[in-house]
This record gives C-alpha cells, sequence and structure tokens, in this order.
C-alpha cells in the first residue's frame, strides 16, 4: 500500500466540500488537496434534481 501525503485533507465531498477544494485550488499556493467521499460521486446527493 503507498502513502500519500495532503496538505489539507477535506472530508466530505458533497456541495460545499467540492466548491471548498475548487476555492482552494483556484486561489491559494496549495499543491496537495485530498479529498474523502464514501459516494462515488462528487455533489451528487443534494446537487440532483430528484434530491
Amino acid at each position: 500500500m503507498s502513502q500519500k501525503n495532503y496538505e489539507v485533507l477535506i472530508i466530505g465531498a458533497g456541495v460545499s466540500g467540492a466548491a471548498l477544494a475548487y476555492e482552494l485550488a483556484r486561489y491559494t499556493d496549495i499543491e496537495s488537496i485530498g479529498i474523502i467521499e464514501k459516494y462515488e460521486g462528487i455533489a451528487t446527493l443534494n446537487s440532483s434534481g430528484t434530491s
């Protein structure tokens, strides 16, 4: 098993987590951002039209 190191680790890739990852990647000098999500896709639960 390989080990990866991140400067920032975001738990949850819902709307807020995905937006935070975007803002950090776009407007900071952070080079490594990790996201942990329990579902298959990013921001699928609350952004779905049927939710």
